[in-house]
């Protein structure tokens, strides 16, 4: 059954219960019992976005190492806008540790290479490096992350390698051998 038949069915029920009470009875207490009715309706649906936003709320404030928060329990089409948000939260989450591990296993295959590897940045800051580059050039992940790598290799050769690329350069560095 589609989403909505659910609904439509209760707003037509609705309708037709207010227009039997007002040709019975009296035509302002038909509209009443309508207005009543359409405000439950809203009420109702008021209530199931402030749950969601709770929900929502608890879900964006875990860490990715907890537990899932539970869904609130609904029935109808909340019910499945519910289910249907835990499943995609519980899937962001399963790909977000997929790429945390991803990440890791590359970032210890890095290490393991003889030679230096620094990630920049757009502007040039280093984002990451590895053993072999502070060998090399003298760069700590830790100590120069975020700074622009021109500050700390300080050639002007080198400076002009970063930024515009090209070919291979020999680097003659005061504080070890030729790289």
């Amino acid at each position: 059954m589609e989403f909505w038949v659910g609904p439509v069915v209760r707003i037509v029920g609705l309708l037709l219960v207010s227009a039997l009470i007002g040709v019975k009875y009296d035509a302002v207490f038909g509209w009443l019992i309508l207005a009543i009715g359409f405000a439950f309706f809203h009420i109702y649906h008021l209530v199931q976005l402030i749950r969601i936003r709770r929900w929502l709320g608890r879900a964006d404030v875990t860490d990715g190492t907890g537990p899932v928060p539970a869904v609130p329990d609904a029935v109808g089409v909340w019910g499945d806008v519910f289910s249907a948000l835990y499943r995609l939260h519980r899937a962001e989450r399963a790909g977000r540790e997929r790429l945390s591990a991803s990440l890791e296993r590359l970032s210890r295959a890095a290490e393991a290479l003889p030679d230096g590897i620094v990630l920049l940045d757009e502007e040039l800051r280093i984002e990451w490096s590895n053993a072999a580059a502070s060998r090399h050039l003298g760069v700590d992940n830790q100590r120069d992350r975020g700074t622009a790598i021109v500050h700390l290799v300080r050639d002007p050769d080198f400076s002009d390698y970063v930024a515009d690329g090209g070919e291979p350069m020999i680097l003659r560095r005061p504080f070890g051998p030729v790289r």
